[in-house]
């Protein structure tokens, strides 16, 4: 299992990898938004520049460890970040559960309100459930969807919210504490599928 090898979970939208010097071979881990969205991930641009081989004076001081990575697009080297986020599921699950109960829909937690608390919680020091209170009440006083962001903030107001389907909900917390990779991949398509058809249901 790729989760295993890189010793992080899956991020919801941004790419990792980990250099194991012991095997001289970088294992890269897409995203779930990548994974969802990515017919054939040999074709990712992460995939490609890993292809093209790594610059080990790059990689010297990250080995054996997490890393979040990027591509140099003038270079096309695959570069590596800083440490990978390390989040307790049960966390994850305590920030899905105050999003929920705040009215936001299961599709909107996947494609963005979920990531938005995360980077809410890394970049004030709030923990998970007072990022996702926060977050959610954001949401709430500007009509926003999650996937929103600031340039759509006129004065022609998107569609309200939908509720959350509370089996979908509930489904999405088991499948996190449980770390069920396959059925939460599963659930991210299934909601990028149902945010580009214009499917306003949770």
């Amino acid at each position: 299992m790729i989760e295993a090898t890189v010793g992080v979970r899956r991020h919801p939208t941004k790419h990792l990898a980990r250099a194991v010097s012991s095997e001289e071979r970088v294992y890269l881990l897409h995203s779930a938004l990548c994974v969802a969205t990515t017919d054939d991930l040999r074709d990712c641009q992460y995939s490609r520049a890993l292809d093209r081989g790594i610059r080990l004076e790059l990689w010297e001081n990250d080995q054996d460890r997490g890393v979040l990575v990027r591509v140099d697009q003038a270079k096309r080297d695959l570069v590596p970040g800083d440490p990978a986020p390390l989040i307790a599921a049960e966390q994850v699950a305590i920030a899905i559960e105050e999003l929920g109960r705040a009215g936001v829909s299961t599709r909107d937690i996947l494609t963005g309100g979920l990531d938005g608390t995360l980077a809410l919680a890394a970049a004030s020091g709030l923990n998970l459930a007072d990022a996702a209170t926060t977050a959610a009440t954001a949401l709430e006083v500007f009509n926003l969807q999650a996937t929103d962001t600031p340039d759509d903030w006129d004065d022609e107001a998107p569609e309200p919210i939908a509720l959350h389907s509370d089996a979908e909900l509930h489904a999405l917390i088991l499948a996190v504490r449980a770390g069920d990779q396959a059925t939460l991949d599963a659930m991210v398509a299934e909601a990028n599928a149902a945010a580009a058809n214009g499917d306003s249901r949770g």
